[in-house]
């Protein structure tokens, strides 16, 4: 390329203003588009016809960006030109490569967190099969009172809410209620508020009750509690949690030692 060529580029380049933007036109814009901006921003800011404090540079960088993008193989080493030296700035620039780090991080917490739920629910379904392979071949099923012994998914979950009203036991029976009949419902001494919101511990008769209420969405108000006039006290619900973990509760279970019930809950918590 002619020596005075690659002034003109570094010129622009060292100047800090971009090509594109001194024509006001995309960085993909054709030849003819290059062409119509430059007669405009030409006769805007010749010296002939504009009497501005600044328009004599103006006017020379308008003049510098119609001569690199109005040829093809000049406007190409500019733009490999520009492209080298964003990345440089990237690299160098502390905010941009914390930026860059910390994104980075996220998308490893978020594939992560990914990959672990894919697990999860692998386990929920190799036990699933397994179960259904198991009741292929037992000719009776558990009677209900043997069925009864053998439940061992988790029914306790942490029922957390907004610190806007104190629940009673009685209250926070009733709101959980909707999922399945609660045996016994522990709120913290006083009901004191931790971190801007009251818990309480919540224990359901079934397993099924406490996967409902573990994997319900409360961030959407819901018709569950219409027919108890409690829908905007529902609302103050923030989550409710199983104070067993899911994948310590399906580590190393047997089929044979699975209930109807446990089989439910693990199958809810599994398409959650």
């Amino acid at each position: 390329m002619d020596r005075s060529l690659e002034n003109t580029i570094r010129l622009l380049l060292d100047s800090g203003k971009d090509a594109y933007d001194i024509l006001e036109i995309d960085r993909n814009a054709s030849n003819e588009v290059i062409r119509s901006a430059y007669r405009k921003k030409a006769l805007k800011f010749h010296p002939d016809k504009n009497n501005g404090i600044d328009v004599n540079d103006r006017f020379k960088f308008v003049s510098l960006a119609n001569i690199v993008l109005s040829n093809d193989i000049i406007r190409k080493e500019y733009d490999i030109e520009v492209e080298k030296r964003k990345i440089s700035t990237e690299n160098t620039n502390p905010s941009v490569h914390k930026f860059k780090s910390d994104l980075r991080n996220r998308e490893s917490r978020y594939k992560a967190e990914q990959q672990e739920q894919y697990v999860l629910r692998q386990q929920a379904v190799n036990l699933s099969d397994r179960f259904d392979d198991y009741l292929k071949h037992t000719s009776t099923y558990p009677s209900i009172n043997h069925e009864k012994n053998r439940d061992r998914a988790c029914k306790i979950v942490s029922v957390k809410w907004k610190n806007k009203v104190v629940f009673d036991e009685n209250l926070l029976s009733k709101l959980m209620g909707v999922f399945g009949p609660v045996e016994n419902v522990t709120t913290n001494p006083g009901n004191k508020v931790e971190d801007n919101y009251h818990y309480a511990k919540v224990e359901f008769k079934s397993s099924v009750g406490a996967s409902l209420a573990a994997t319900h969405d409360y961030s959407v108000t819901t018709d569950h509690w219409n027919h108890l006039n409690l829908r905007k006290v529902s609302s103050l619900l923030r989550s409710a949690t199983l104070l067993e973990a899911y994948d310590n509760q399906l580590e190393n279970e047997n089929p044979s030692e699975l209930s109807y019930l446990d089989y439910i809950s693990y199958s809810i918590l599994a398409r959650a």
